[in-house]
């Protein structure tokens, strides 16, 4: 039974989908607070963490910050706030889904299974658990980017994208492909796949046109600059 822990101070909201989610399957906790959250995420390792962003104490996007500078524990935010600076924040957190209030109970299911599907299998299925980016190398199993003693955190979606590209470097991935190989089960994240591919190009500091530079095609997708076989 998979266990998920709502954080959301709205008591109405809090019995309606703790009724709803026990009924299909599932084991539900609450907190009604920031702080309570993450000390019940700490202590009770759910499967997957919904986040409402108007948290009292500390707010669902820094719970979601803390929480994924930690561990890859699937997190959706859940807001009523349905402005593109909100909802790319959530994703910049770390956020693997945002949900905007109101949402009917069938939605939320049917989300929390496809992150949770996406969760289950996460990295790719490599045939070398190091991948060389340039000169960068990327470990697969421990989603791990290092340049000699230099190490750089990728976000769940910065690691999904990166991987796909060098996994199939020196052809172009498109557009659609990053994003369902990302997000897993619609395009309705595809703006958001620029900026993810900005912060990536920022942290590896490569020069256009070097090896492992992430070059665009223009109306296809994405390649990873590659002089290896």
């Amino acid at each position: 039974m998979a266990k998920i822990l709502l954080a959301d101070d709205d008591d109405t909201i809090v019995d309606t989908t703790t009724y709803a989610l026990r009924r299909e399957g599932f084991s539900v906790v609450v907190a009604g607070d920031g702080n309570r959250a993450l000390q019940q995420w700490s202590s009770g390792q759910p499967d997957l963490v919904l986040l409402d962003i108007r948290l009292p104490g500390m707010n669902g996007l820094d719970v979601c910050q803390q929480i994924r500078q930690k561990s890859d524990t699937p997190v959706i935010m859940l807001s009523g706030l349905d402005d593109d600076r909100n909802i790319i924040e959530g994703f910049q957190r770390g956020a693997d889904d945002y949900i905007i209030k109101p949402y009917t109970l069938r939605q939320l299911v049917m989300r929390i299974r496809a992150v949770m599907r996406r969760s289950s299998d996460r990295a790719p299925e490599p045939p070398h658990k190091m991948v060389k980016v340039g000169r960068w190398v990327l470990d697969l199993e421990a989603h791990d980017l290092a340049d000699g003693s230099t190490r750089v955190y990728l976000t769940p979606h910065e690691f999904r994208i990166l991987a796909k590209l060098a996994l199939n470097r020196r052809q172009v991935v498109k557009h659609r492909d990053l994003v369902e190989y990302t997000w897993g089960y619609d395009v309705a994240h595809a703006g958001m796949l620029k900026p993810h591919i900005s912060r990536l190009r920022k942290k590896m500091n490569l020069a256009k046109g070097e090896d492992g530079y992430i070059e665009a095609v223009a109306r296809l997708g994405y390649t990873l600059k590659s002089s290896c076989p």
